[in-house]
């Protein structure tokens, strides 16, 4: 009598609704974890872009006057802008000497630009030179 039956059993439409929001859902964390790394690379842009415009404002003044900057971590350095994009950005720079003599004629200059967003949390870019002091004649 009912051998010839029609349409889908309650049953079979749950199933296939259950697969059907299990692809969805893959899909949508593959997009968000997408836009997450490209807010990170976007950030990463930034970050070296600053710590570039950072380095070339020191690296001739380093140059000039070895001998006046100190070993250490000087902090608060002037970022000309340092809002991008509603982030801030921090800079500061990182000096140490090469080698063990206490009159090194070689340091090493670090920019360390840093940055917090809500996904990504604390986040460091680092970019490095070497400063030669000059022969004195």
């Amino acid at each position: 009598m009912f051998l010839n039956k029609h349409g889908f059993t309650f049953a079979e439409i749950m199933i296939s609704v259950g697969i059907l929001s299990l692809l969805l859902l893959t899909v949508l964390a593959i997009f968000g974890t997408t836009l997450s790394g490209i807010k990170r690379g976007e950030n990463e842009i930034v970050a070296a872009s600053l710590a570039q415009q950072v380095m070339e404002t020191y690296k001739n003044d380093l140059e000039l006057n070895f001998d006046s900057y100190t070993v250490g971590t000087h902090g608060n350095v002037t970022l000309e802008q340092n809002i991008i994009n509603g982030i801030p950005f921090t800079a500061e720079i990182d000096i140490s000497k090469i080698g063990g003599l206490s009159e090194s004629r070689i340091k090493k200059v670090e920019v360390h630009i840093g940055w917090k967003d809500n996904t990504l949390g604390n986040t460091k870019f680092k970019l490095t030179t070497y400063i030669n002091k000059g022969n004195d004649k």
